[in-house]
């Protein structure tokens, strides 16, 4: 399984990013392991709007955690979110809520 860095409960992307620096910082990198269940891509607006309030209830987000994807070998399902124009992917793991409730940037392969 990949490893990253989720940042639990950030509001922006900017806290996703201090987050993680943080959290390598002191515990070192990639310590949660994840697998892609869904991938939403959204427009330049809609990015912006995600991104800057990931406290948002959103229904696609909702919709995903309403599947009950089960963990698999201990991780976590998560949503690959890609962004028109955007080179940062974000990975969600929502754990059942409709927000963006553990947010992590995708490494480059």
């Amino acid at each position: 399984m990949p490893k990253t860095t989720f940042v639990r409960k950030p509001v922006c992307l900017d806290d996703v990013r201090d987050g993680i620096r943080w959290i390598v910082k002191h515990f070192g990198p990639g310590r949660d392991s994840y697998y892609v269940a869904a991938e939403r891509h959204l427009s330049q607006t809609e990015w912006a709007d995600f991104t800057s309030d990931l406290f948002a209830d959103r229904d696609w987000i909702e919709e995903f955690s309403n599947q009950n994807h089960p963990d698999i070998e201990g991780a976590p399902a998560c949503i690959r979110v890609t962004g028109e124009g955007c080179e940062t992917v974000l990975l969600v793991d929502p754990q059942g809520y409709s927000y963006a409730r553990y947010v992590a940037i995708e490494s480059p392969a």
